[in-house]
């Protein structure tokens, strides 16, 4: 499901304040597949996905890793209209390189290689008032959510993100085959198989695009190639450098130095 356009625009501002050079904003919407009518004030939703792609662009065009976290916190705090600080955020992923800067930076505990992502909140945060909250419209939005979800084509996630979630949940380490993916999805195989070729699908080209796009974000992060080959569940590091190579037209390493 899309999510609002508001966080892509906060995204975007935030970038353009960073580097000053609109130009960078707009090459970093292109390399997302965005324009900037996605972040123009009409805009209403944008996919998720695409917001994600975002926000890996713009940390490579600042070399800085740590701008994801920093606009999400950001963003916490213009909501709340001060200086928020969590008990404690856990993420799900190791962060390697950029670990030492994101802690600098955040100010307050930040957990890698947790369980499940998390934002840990005192319950005094919890009666933070919203400065720019006003009682008055709630009948106005409620119409206009009303509105959102009728101009939906389609409410639930694509398959394809379906399959995607079910892929990533259970890195590192072993990747789900399409069986067990059918099965998670309330199909049988033939069906799976089926819905897949209506969409202009392959399960196989959905695992290897999932692939290339996290090993390109685990190299940017100073992960070995021996530890990538494990999370993304490869037979060896031969396996992984070949099935790399393919999809990026460079090896793991050509494509880690090319960033340093």
């Amino acid at each position: 499901m899309d999510v609002d356009a508001s966080r892509l625009r906060h995204l975007a501002n935030m970038l353009n304040q960073a580097t000053g050079n609109s130009s960078i904003v707009d090459n970093v919407l292109q390399k997302a597949n965005l324009s900037r009518k996605d972040v123009a004030t009409t805009s209403r939703t944008v996919d998720p996905q695409k917001e994600c792609h975002f926000v890996r662009e713009a940390c490579d065009a600042l070399g800085d890793p740590t701008f994801g976290v920093r606009a999400g916190l950001s963003m916490m705090r213009t909501i709340t209209d001060t200086n928020f600080r969590p008990i404690e955020i856990r993420f799900d992923h190791e962060a390697k390189a950029s670990t030492k800067e994101i802690l600098r930076l955040a100010e307050f505990p930040v957990v890698f290689g947790a369980e499940k992502m998390e934002i840990v909140l005192s319950l005094s945060s919890l009666d933070l008032p919203v400065p720019t909250y006003d009682v008055n419209p709630r009948r106005h939005l409620t119409e206009l959510g009303d509105r959102l979800l009728q101009d939906q084509p389609n409410p639930n996630p694509s398959l394809r993100a379906k399959i995607e979630g079910l892929l990533a949940s259970s890195l590192p380490g072993r990747l789900v085959p399409a069986d067990e993916v059918a099965s998670n999805l309330g199909m049988s195989r033939r069906t799976f198989a089926r819905r897949l070729k209506d969409d202009g699908l392959s399960f196989r080209g959905i695992v290897d695009d999932l692939r290339s796009d996290l090993a390109k974000t685990y190299l940017k992060g100073g992960f070995s190639i021996s530890e990538i080959s494990f999370y993304l569940d490869y037979t060896d590091q031969a396996a992984f450098s070949t099935g790399f190579k393919r999809r990026a037209g460079s090896s793991p390493s050509d494509f880690k130095n090319s960033r340093k």
